[in-house]
């Protein structure tokens, strides 16, 4: 990702990401999906959120050294599926 400044007061953006706690507390990158949320059951009880044939990017967020601003993107890149 191309040099970015901090748009709330001109920083230096550095590249990291954001851990998701998700299944069984293991960490794994956030990642963006398409679409409104619809969730899954299983046996009539909830099972969490239904994502597959849906659009997946992983999520890319910069940080302002100076303010600590986080500016998250979903770029075409980082397709997932």
């Amino acid at each position: 990702m191309a040099a970015v400044d901090c748009a709330e007061c001109g920083g230096e953006m550095e590249p990291g990401f954001v851990v998701d706690r998700g299944d069984y507390s293991v960490a794994a990158q956030q990642y963006w999906v398409g679409g409104e949320p619809t969730m899954q059951k299983f046996l009539g009880m909830t099972a969490g959120l239904t994502v597959k044939d849906r659009p997946r990017y992983d999520v890319t967020t910069l940080r302002c050294t100076r303010c600590g601003l986080l500016r998250s993107y979903a770029r075409p890149e980082d397709r997932c599926n």
